[in-house]
């Protein structure tokens, strides 16, 4: 994995921790859980271009960004929330095409993944399980999974 797969997947479990203790009657622990895992995601998927964020027009995100992670310390989760889900996007609003980018990226890997799989099914045999209880249901189940997820590549790979 490089750096921005990395982080990616760092910055989606802080998601995950944040929406999680925003779930959990805006539990404080897991939201600035959370927000280490958004900071620490951020910094790897933008690596040494950190002079981009301190610049003069970032400015007004940085500081909503800082005061809502402040006032989380304070007990203050839910406005603290909104404060900060403002500074993200005064900060990254011109960045979003670039991880939309890296997105569909890891997704069609997965998915080309999925396909290799489908292939491999001609391959296995199933034999040993077609006189037992479900086994067709089951066999049912993964072809059309697999013709689902064979769809969704040809989808992906026409955008």
């Amino acid at each position: 994995m490089n750096t921005k797969e990395i982080g990616v997947v760092v910055l989606f479990v802080g998601v995950v921790f944040f929406i999680a203790g925003a779930t959990f009657l805006l539990d404080k622990a897991l939201m600035v859980a959370g927000n280490i895992l958004l900071i620490v995601g951020i910094l790897f998927l933008i690596k040494t271009k950190t002079i981009y964020i301190f610049s003069y027009e970032k400015i007004q995100g940085i500081l909503l960004f800082l005061f809502g992670f402040f006032i989380l310390f304070f007990k203050y989760v839910f406005i603290g929330f909104l404060f900060e889900s403002v500074g993200i996007f005064y900060l990254f609003y011109d960045k979003i095409p670039t991880f939309k980018g890296i997105l569909r990226g890891v997704v069609y890997r997965l998915f080309r993944y999925m396909r290799y799989m489908r292939d491999m099914k001609g391959f296995i045999d199933y034999s040993g399980i077609r006189g037992r209880d479900m086994s067709s249901e089951v066999l049912d189940y993964l072809s059309r999974l697999f013709m689902y997820v064979s769809w969704g590549i040809k989808i992906i790979e026409c955008v």
